[in-house]
């Protein structure tokens, strides 16, 4: 091979690889930081992103494209709290705060990796305890002595649905969530949900949280192929 012709052999296997490293980077943006710095968010968050979920990144001064492998951290402030969402190929949870400023925005993200990775929530728990107490409780925030049973079927029933809960965990009618995401995300909230509801449907399920908060002000008719599963937790 001429020097030419391996110029641009080399050339060539340079940009492939180049593209592949870029592809599989996941970068972590904060996209809705509220009036708090992003920079001071995603410098705590990532760590605990790489470590429980998958290796994240800054984003470059170019920017990321539309392509890229992102998480995306959204945040929201009311007079009660603080609330997050945690969005990506591996993630898509939330976690709340009674506290304001960045000690609530850090116990939020904290909750909302725990629930995105209940396999390690024990660990997290343990080496995040001061700052997430009332979520970790003495009995940790995830039981695996929780169980779901069928408690009715394609029945007119209550809580209504679309629900508070489950519009933050990002389920219900608008987006298709599997069984087990609410169940994971049910047992993670504790008292606060009752069961869950399921819609058997193979190219399309959806499922819901039921919200033991719901204030009843609605009613909703099951459909035929709907199944309402009560939480059972030891």
């Amino acid at each position: 091979m001429d020097k030419k012709s391996l110029l641009i052999a080399s050339s060539i296997l340079f940009l492939f690889l180049s593209s592949f490293a870029h592809a599989s980077t996941c970068y972590l943006v904060v996209d809705k930081p509220g009036d708090y710095n992003p920079i001071t968010i995603s410098d705590f968050a990532i760590p605990l992103v790489s470590q429980y979920i998958e290796p994240v990144e800054k984003p470059g001064f170019a920017g990321i494209n539309v392509n890229d492998c992102q998480y995306k951290i959204s945040l929201s402030e009311t007079g009660s709290g603080i609330s997050i969402t945690l969005a990506g190929r591996n993630a898509n949870s939330f976690g709340e705060s009674e506290q304001s400023g960045m000690n609530g925005i850090k116990q939020s993200v904290l909750i909302a990796i725990s629930r995105a990775r209940p396999e390690k929530s024990k660990e997290i728990c343990e080496l995040y305890q001061s700052m997430i107490a009332d979520f970790c409780g003495s009995d940790n925030a995830y039981s695996t002595n929780c169980r779901f049973s069928v408690f009715k079927r394609g029945h007119d029933t209550v809580p209504e649905m679309n629900n508070y809960i489950t519009k933050k965990l990002g389920c219900g009618w608008p987006s298709m969530c599997e069984q087990e995401k609410c169940e994971t995300n049910c047992i993670a909230l504790k008292e606060k949900c009752l069961g869950i509801i399921t819609i058997r449907n193979e190219t399309s399920p959806r499922c819901w949280l039921i919200d033991a908060n719901w204030d009843g002000e609605s009613t909703y008719i099951w459909r035929s192929d709907s199944i309402v599963w009560k939480k059972n937790c030891k």
